[in-house]
């Protein structure tokens, strides 16, 4: 997994393969993300394809581009039900657990360039 790693922080033990940020505190779900990098959103963009018979463009109908809005990288290529959940989104439900002292983040990590991420 070493050379999926991307960047990410650690709870006072650092990774295994040694890459990455090491805090000696216990952080909030919003500024674990900030820490390890996953502080980004993504968007919904239109897909076209090239040359079609009358020349140009012409979009794809049923499939859009998922990018990151910071850096306008394309992630995947997915149906345009596809619902977008975003890093803040999907790690903010940890914060009650925390608040109440039921949970402590002990890491939180991005792997594939930022196309996976977790928290643990």
């Amino acid at each position: 997994m070493a050379h999926q790693f991307t960047s990410g922080v650690f709870l006072t033990t650092p990774a295994w393969h040694g890459i990455g940020k090491v805090i000696r505190e216990p952080l909030s779900p919003g500024e674990a993300i900030k820490q390890a990098g996953l502080n980004w959103k993504v968007t919904k963009q239109t897909i076209c394809r090239v040359g079609s018979k009358k020349g140009g463009t012409k979009p794809i109908s049923d499939y859009e581009a998922i990018v990151r809005k910071d850096t306008d990288e394309v992630f995947a290529i997915r149906h345009k039900s596809y619902q977008i959940f975003q890093n803040s989104e999907a790690f903010k439900w940890l914060e009650e657990f925390i608040e109440r002292g039921d949970l402590i983040i002990d890491a939180a990590i991005c792997l594939s360039e930022c196309g996976e991420s977790c928290i643990t």
